[in-house]
């Protein structure tokens, strides 16, 4: 996030880091435009935004603008747990949305990828030293970790895809293919939602 707005007033978090960068209207509903718009950095710098989507009430409306190589993974976890428990409806406008930021969009409710945006895949990356022990204890928490967000992009990537990236490879998938898939796309949080309900029925 680099520029946002809040009513009039323009904040930039470099300078303000407790405001985000957000454009904030209000009728009967908030909606928010969120942009995502560099590097993902660490999850202090977006604290605000996490206070609002906990605070969002059902009426509004947050809409994620992504154009983003990707970044920290932890703070793209812990964005991905707030698309899904807050009580707003989320929209991605998806320029760029690689790596963290493209497992960031799949938890919105609502996904476009406009024209000559792309989305682009691939395992975790990370880095360790240290003592033998201490090396492959951090290598196979890591693919544990790796198999949890592949569980999150086995709804949109086929089973060829995930296996390439499992061997190490980078997919991207271009804005006609990515639209193409999200057409009837069934939210992750109403796709949770759904499993306890369907367990309920048994």
């Amino acid at each position: 996030i680099r520029r946002c707005w809040m009513s009039e007033e323009t904040f930039d978090l470099k300078k303000d880091p407790d405001e985000t960068l957000i454009d904030v209207k209000t009728i009967t509903k908030k909606v928010y435009t969120v942009y995502i718009d560099e590097i993902v950095n660490e999850a202090s710098y977006y604290r605000k935004l996490f206070n609002i989507m906990r605070d969002a009430n059902t009426e509004d409306e947050i809409h994620f603008i992504f154009n983003s190589p990707g970044g920290y993974v932890d703070t793209m976890s812990q964005l991905a747990y707030y698309l899904t428990s807050t009580k707003a409806t989320t929209v991605a406008e998806v320029h760029q949305a690689c790596s963290a930021a493209s497992f960031a969009a799949l938890h919105c409710d609502k996904i476009e990828v406009k024209k000559h945006g792309y989305m682009m895949f691939h395992s975790l990356i990370s880095g360790v030293f240290g003592k033998a022990g201490e090396m492959k204890s951090a290598a196979d928490f890591l693919h544990k970790q790796d198999k949890l967000y592949s569980e999150v992009n086995k709804n949109f990537l086929t089973a060829k895809e995930l296996s390439d990236i499992e061997n190490g490879m980078d997919i991207f998938i271009d804005e006609e293919e990515c639209n193409k898939r999200l057409k009837g796309w069934v939210s992750l949080r109403k796709r949770t939602a759904e499993i306890p309900a369907k367990e309920k029925k048994k």
